[in-house]
């Protein structure tokens, strides 16, 4: 076919290549049927003793469980923790269980220590003595490398302290390993990065909020430099697999009613 040939196949590609970038455009699309109540200080996370993603949120004197199927959402008769705002979780895919931590039931009221495991049929609370000191707005995450849950900062019940901790549950006890690393903060973002094996934290705060970031190789934090991305608190940050790169959204700057609704990438081998 010469040129001619080589030119037709060149247009054919490029539609191709066209109509599956097409393809992998996003659309949100509402779906009906029952769905959570509204909560600001509720937790979701994907829950891999179930196959779906978890939504706990508060109502009367328990927390509710919610499923996602991928069409809607699904409460389930499982009882689980007492009420309480401002907890954390974290899924534990080697174990195949959803812990959660902290919260309070209210203001005044003493914060929870006790440590929750769903297993995809009961909630389950689990011995957790000498566990970190009960509180709220901390952060969770699944270390996959080392098979532990990290769990840093928060804030204590009134005279309200920050804390600047480093817990990891093992699925048997808790072990406390660093009060060094980032500054004591609440609200700060964490997920795991898993192109580089580290857990990672960027920003939080109450009213002061921060924008630095930081790596947790299972001894120690590491600061890694920061030059993008706003100090925020509450901004949410996730791990793309597919691009090997950390994704964040959103989040207040300091102590603002108004939120932020950018996003950053943080491709893999880049600085922050």
């Amino acid at each position: 076919m010469g040129t001619a040939g080589n030119l037709v196949r060149a247009i054919l590609a490029l539609a191709a290549m066209t109509s599956a970038a097409a393809a992998r455009q996003c659309q949100w699309v509402q779906t009906a049927g029952a769905a959570p109540s509204p909560q600001f200080a509720a937790a979701v996370s994907y829950c891999s003793a179930v196959g779906m993603t978890v939504y706990v949120d508060s109502a009367g004197s328990g927390l509710r469980t919610w499923l996602w199927d991928g069409t809607g959402w699904t409460r389930s008769g499982v009882i689980g923790p007492p009420s309480r705002l401002w907890y954390a979780m974290a899924d534990d895919s080697v174990r195949r269980r959803l812990v959660l931590f902290g919260g309070y039931s209210s203001p005044t009221a003493p914060y929870a220590t006790g440590t929750w495991e769903f297993d995809g049929s009961a909630w389950v609370q689990v011995a957790s003595a000498n566990g970190p000191p009960g509180r709220i707005q901390h952060a969770m995450a699944f270390d996959a490398a080392r098979q532990r849950v990290v769990l840093f900062g928060g804030q204590s019940a009134p005279p309200v302290v920050p804390f600047g901790d480093t817990w990891e549950w093992d699925g048997a006890a808790w072990s406390a390993r660093a009060t060094s690393g980032p500054s004591a903060r609440p609200f700060a973002a964490m997920t795991y990065d898993g192109f580089r094996q580290r857990v990672v934290l960027f920003g939080g705060g109450g009213v002061t909020v921060q924008g630095d970031f930081w790596e947790w190789d299972g001894t120690a934090w590491t600061p890694r430099p920061s030059t993008g991305g706003l100090a925020r608190s509450r901004a949410q940050l996730m791990y793309d697999g597919a691009r090997s790169s950390l994704i964040m959204i959103g989040g207040f700057p300091a102590q603002s009613s108004t939120s932020y609704t950018d996003t950053w990438e943080l491709l893999p081998g880049a600085s922050a």
